[in-house]
């Protein structure tokens, strides 16, 4: 798992690859929606459904977005205060080992591993915390 620990943004796809985001999420979707398994008028229509401007934060990117947590997509974002939102649809064995992963890369690379972490799924919230996500002792039960 090679990547940019330095970066506030992440996209990381089902097989556990991590993409560094650059300026927002959709940003990323919009500029290469293929990558992210869409068609390149799937996206552009879901903006037109909503009668949104294409890239904008409303419900076109909530649809896109809860598309891809579906697929097993996960987002990271780091906040301001340092702490991460992690977000997906559910946790199941395969979203654990990748946290896991995405954890021990964080904390290999000098991010403080008790830095606090929100994993937010379509169930709730937990927070927990790098190290815990690291060796896999939080609360966070597959489903």
């Amino acid at each position: 798992m090679e990547f940019e620990t330095a970066k506030e943004a992440y996209w990381i796809s089902p097989d556990g690859k991590v993409t560094p985001v650059e300026n927002k999420h959709i940003s990323a979707i919009l500029a290469d929606p293929e990558y992210f398994g869409f068609g390149a008028d799937e996206v552009r229509d879901a903006f037109d459904k909503y009668h949104e401007k294409y890239g904008w934060e409303g419900k076109a990117r909530e649809e896109i977005m809860k598309s891809l947590f579906a697929k097993g997509w996960v987002r990271v974002r780091r906040k301001k205060d340092f702490s991460f939102t992690i977000q997906t649809n559910e946790i199941t064995e395969s979203i654990k080992r990748i946290l896991s992963e995405f954890s021990k890369k964080m904390s290999a690379d000098k991010i403080n591993a008790g830095y606090s972490v929100t994993v937010k799924t379509e169930s709730g919230e937990e927070q927990t915390t790098f190290y815990d996500l690291t060796v896999c002792t939080t609360g966070l039960q597959p489903v």
